[in-house]
């Protein structure tokens, strides 16, 4: 079945504030750039092996000691790109000291994304990845969702990404 969901942004409480109704009825007859976004703290892990068992040590840790779980953004078998609050990247960085089977191997580090209207091909990645290079924008991972497309960047990089993006808009 199918939701609607009232959005509230600023004050709620007011009778005249009716919010922005959330669908996904909403069918576009053609494909252009919805939005960029980006978000300026991202970590890149690395694990001893690729074996499951130094993921679930990790998970252990982060458990036994209460510290929130990590949140996942692209892997492949040996790089593992994830974001967290601060205080869970600086715990993170204390464990790392007592063992050995993570190291973080690269904490600056952002992702900038374009959204679609539609569902995207390669076709698009590829278009966007030539804009970055052409810009002399570095990209360490690329890789795309239903409608979007993501980029991980070296965070000093990320307002010049952004603004070379917009030019898809």
């Amino acid at each position: 079945s199918e939701k609607h969901v009232n959005l509230y942004v600023g004050a709620a409480a007011s009778t005249e504030n009716t919010g922005t109704t959330i669908t996904n009825s909403i069918k576009f007859e053609t494909q252009f750039v919805l939005a960029i976004n980006s978000f300026s703290q991202i970590c890149e892990l690395k694990f001893n092996t690729e074996s499951d068992k130094p993921q679930n040590e990790l998970s252990q840790l982060l458990q036994k000691n209460q510290i929130a779980q990590l949140q996942l953004l692209y892997s492949n078998s040996y790089k593992h790109y994830f974001t967290a609050p601060q205080e869970t990247l600086a715990s993170l960085r204390e464990f790392e000291k007592l063992q050995n089977f993570y190291k973080i191997t690269n904490s600056e580090l952002a992702s900038v994304s374009i959204t679609y209207s539609q569902p995207v091909s390669e076709k698009y990645l590829i278009e966007a990845r030539d804009l970055l290079t052409k810009n002399n924008i570095e990209f360490f991972e690329s890789f795309q969702t239903e409608l979007s497309l993501h980029f991980i960047i070296n965070s000093q990089q990320i307002d010049a990404a952004v603004q070379i993006l917009h030019n898809l808009i």
